[in-house]
């Protein structure tokens, strides 16, 4: 039975030393496509061309694109991404995108993923088309308490949705430009917190779609990016990887190379075997030509250096049954999992709520993330994000007792308790409530279970002096081992979500009142004061509601140092109108306002400051409807 509730509006290590060498020879990372958020780099990369090392002819430039997503209330999201199409100033358009790739945005929290590389003729592009497919789509969302529920896309007026094209004009003054000496920098972001409006009352449940996306000049470096692909080549000289694109679960396809460095931090983990350093790097440049590879780590100055690598049968391939997921308790050898079964056999990849992994003595226990030994299923506990390896007994039920389990980074976010030694409320763990869990079992005996109320984090060196008692923090690191708490989990790292510049989310709707033409009291090149009165509005922050706001009658809007896009749109309409430049926005929104335009809608990420009520808002949707 679906809750009854108001609507939910939608969500959308340290760095490794690089020698000289290894880090001239670097190739960037030239354009970053991001689809909610999906990040797009564009730069011209004068030598080497997709095939490799083949040289870019004088009029073209180089395209590499970066999927990423962000934490929030849909536990799948699921569509097929069938084209991807720049189009020049002249009409010209240059398709991107070799063959249609399906996607699923939850599996990219905290993480961006190389899409594909390619060369593209030079030129001034004005307009960005991204065609989407909703057929097959697969969306399941979680209530407040972490319950999933299953929706269908639909469209404004209801029905199902289907093929869609969504183009962003941008702004006359800032085409994105690509040629052998003209590098640029895009961020493209389709923005789930806007385009999905969840339908709480419907039966069966469903999203309403109004795809929202954004072209901005700036690139996410705190994020960890991801690669993977088919190994091509590896140079002993300077740790320089060379692989065949293969984004997501596909295959097969021309999504050119990417190049990614090595250091001697980085840490392997090789047909279930891990290594670290140089006993990693030697054992992985004997590997075959075309062996599965994933590599993720950081990027600096738009090069990519590993912090952890896969390869052979440590990536999941060909025949795999799989469990992608979150531990919500546990049973002696039985691990009860919040997450996604895949079958790379079939291609079918289901996202349910209640998944049950055998583990045994057998079972191949890694965290390669942490640069942890000796690890084992005693490891795995409460909380634990992990990837589990098997033989499905049923469609919900993995065998792994004879398989293996890697265990991945963790984040938890919570309500200050004591800031040192650090407990917290906890709120969220790996982006689902804490409601889903039980962590009976998490204790050295039962009085010392997990309390998710004062849940104990051992942060060791890190820095405390920020954090004061009931304020917000995020810590990403490892759940303790099960039946050994407390701690009841080890920090590596330490935010104070209070200083984050794109932690809160601000949605306004003025849609009771089918729109508004004074939604502002006051506005200036550098603020937008937003009237209250009648609208309905909510804040999130790092996916967690927050009563924040209270009763307010205004809320204030305030221009960034760096701003990364805003856009503009027309309800059931293609009229998309880009702008990343804070008093141009303003001018756009009260122009549309004279001419008779009611505003539905704003969805705004930023930094909040809850003694004003301001927030500096670096990026914005704003939906109106026309007269």
């Amino acid at each position: 039975m679906q809750p009854s509730l108001a609507p939910i509006r939608t969500r959308a290590l340290p760095k490794p030393k690089l020698t000289k060498a290894r880090r001239a020879s670097l190739i960037p990372a030239c354009l970053a496509f991001a689809l909610s958020c999906v990040v797009l780099l564009l730069a011209a990369c004068g030598g080497g061309g997709s095939g490799g090392g083949a040289q870019v002819a004088p009029q073209s430039g180089e395209l590499t694109m970066v999927m990423r997503d962000a934490e929030g209330d849909f536990l799948q999201y699921t569509v097929d991404v069938t084209s991807i199409k720049l189009m020049r100033a002249n009409g010209d358009v240059v398709e991107t995108l070799p063959l249609t790739t399906r996607v699923d945005l939850t599996q990219l929290v905290d993480l961006s993923e190389f899409f594909t590389h390619a060369t593209v003729p030079s030129g001034d592009y004005t307009s960005i088309v991204v065609s989407l497919d909703y057929t097959n789509a697969q969306i399941t969302v979680q209530d407040p308490n972490g319950n999933p529920f299953p929706a269908t896309a639909v469209d404004s007026n209801g029905a199902a949705l289907t093929k869609i094209d969504v183009k962003i004009d941008l702004p006359t003054d800032g085409p994105v430009r690509i040629g052998p000496a003209t590098p640029a920098l895009v961020t493209l972001d389709f923005d789930l917190d806007a385009s999905n409006d969840i339908n709480w009352g419907a039966n069966p449940l469903t999203v309403s779609v109004q795809p929202f996306l954004s072209v901005t000049p700036s690139l996410d470096t705190t994020r960890e990016h991801r690669v993977r692909g088919l190994l091509t080549s590896v140079d002993q000289a300077t740790g320089i990887v060379t692989i065949d694109v293969r984004p997501f679960d596909r295959d097969d396809g021309d999504f050119g190379q990417i190049k990614f460095g090595t250091s001697a931090d980085t840490k392997y983990e090789i047909n279930g075997t891990e290594y670290f350093g140089d006993a990693g790097f030697t054992a992985f440049s004997a590997l075959a030509a075309s062996t599965p590879v994933v590599a993720s780590g950081t990027i600096d100055n738009a090069m990519l250096t590993a912090d952890v690598v896969l390869a052979g049968s440590s990536v999941p391939w060909a025949n795999a049954q799989v469990v992608d997921g979150v531990v919500t308790s546990r049973s002696g050898d039985v691990l009860h999992v919040s997450g996604i079964t895949g079958d790379f056999a079939t291609g079918e990849f289901d996202f349910h709520r209640n998944i049950m992994v055998i583990v045994g003595d057998a079972t191949v226990v890694t965290a390669p993330v942490f640069g942890l030994e000796g690890v084992d299923i005693g490891s795995i506990s409460v909380g634990s994000r992990l990837h589990a390896v098997g033989t499905f007994a049923n469609a919900t039920t993995l065998d792994a007792s004879a398989g293996r389990v890697r265990l991945e980074m963790n984040q938890v976010v919570g309500q200050v308790v004591a800031p040192s030694p650090l407990v917290v409320d906890l709120l969220r763990v790996n982006g689902r409530p804490v409601q889903a869990f039980d962590f009976s079992g998490t204790g050295t005996d039962i009085a010392h279970d997990a309390n998710p109320q004062g849940y104990e984090i051992a942060t060791g060196a890190l820095d405390l002096s920020g954090l004061a008692v009931d304020g917000l923090v995020r810590v990403r690191g490892q759940v303790a081992p099960f039946g050994s708490a407390p701690p009841d989990f080890i920090a590596q790292t330490l935010i104070n979500v209070d200083l984050e510049s794109n932690a809160a989310a601000l949605f306004v709707g003025w849609h009771a009142v089918n729109g508004t033409t004074a939604p502002f009291s006051a506005t200036s090149s550098s603020r937008i004061d937003v009237d209250l009165t009648d609208a309905n509005y909510s804040l999130v922050v790092r996916g967690v509601p927050m009563p924040v706001l209270g009763q307010l009658d205004s809320i204030a809007l305030l221009a960034p140092n760096v701003p990364e896009g805003y856009l503009v749109s027309v309800r059931g309409t293609d009229e998309v109108h880009l702008y990343r430049d804070f008093a141009k926005l303003v001018q756009a929104l009260n122009d549309d306002l004279s001419g008779g335009r009611r505003l539905a809608q704003i969805t705004a990420g930023g930094r909040y400051n809850a003694t004003t009520h301001e927030l500096t808002m670096p990026r914005a949707s704003f939906e109106f409807i026309a007269p």
